[in-house]
C-alpha cells in the first residue's frame, strides 16, 4: 500500500488505477510477445526506463524518493503511453528485430551452413521487389559493415 484512499476518491482513484494497470499490462505482454526470452518483470522494468527517458526528454526533472519522475501518477502515465503510442510500436518492433537477429546469431554459432541455408530460402519466398531489396542489401555489404 502506497496511501490511504478517501472513500469519496477511491471510485475514480480506482477506476485510473485500473485503466493505467491493464494498459501496462496489455503492453508489457506485447513485449514479452515480442521478445519471448524478456520475463514479464524485465519488461515492467524496460517500461519503467522507458518512461524515465521521454520524461527527462520532456523536461520533467525527478520526484519521489526514487526519482520515480511520476511513474505512480496514473493519469501521467496513461498520457505517456497515449501520446508516445507510435514510439512504443517502433520499440516494440526494435525489440522483435533484435530478438529474431540474437537468435539466428545463436543458430549460426550451432550451424552456420543452416542459417545460410535457411537466409537463401527465406530471399527465395520474398516478392520480387522485396527479393531485390534483399540482395541489393547483401551485395552492398549493408548487413556485414556492422
Amino acid at each position: 500500500m502506497r496511501k490511504v484512499v478517501p472513500w469519496s476518491a477511491a471510485r475514480k482513484f480506482f477506476y485510473w488505477r485500473l485503466r493505467r494497470r491493464r494498459a501496462i499490462f496489455s503492453l508489457r505482454a506485447r513485449l514479452v510477445e515480442a521478445a519471448p526470452s524478456l520475463s514479464p518483470a524485465a519488461a515492467s522494468d524496460m517500461l519503467r526506463k522507458w518512461f524515465r527517458q521521454r520524461m527527462t526528454a520532456r523536461g520533467v526533472v525527478a520526484s519521489g524518493k526514487h526519482g520515480d519522475l511520476k511513474w505512480e501518477e496514473d493519469d501521467t502515465v496513461l498520457e505517456w503511453l497515449s501520446s508516445s503510442r507510435d514510439w512504443l510500436q517502433a520499440k516494440q518492433a526494435a525489440l522483435r528485430r533484435q530478438y529474431i537477429s540474437r537468435q539466428i546469431v545463436r543458430f549460426g554459432e550451432e550451424d552456420a551452413g543452416a542459417v545460410v541455408h535457411g537466409v537463401l530460402a527465406m530471399i527465395d519466398r520474398l516478392p520480387a521487389d522485396m527479393r531485390e531489396a534483399v540482395v541489393g542489401s547483401l551485395k552492398r555489404g549493408v548487413i556485414f559493415s556492422r
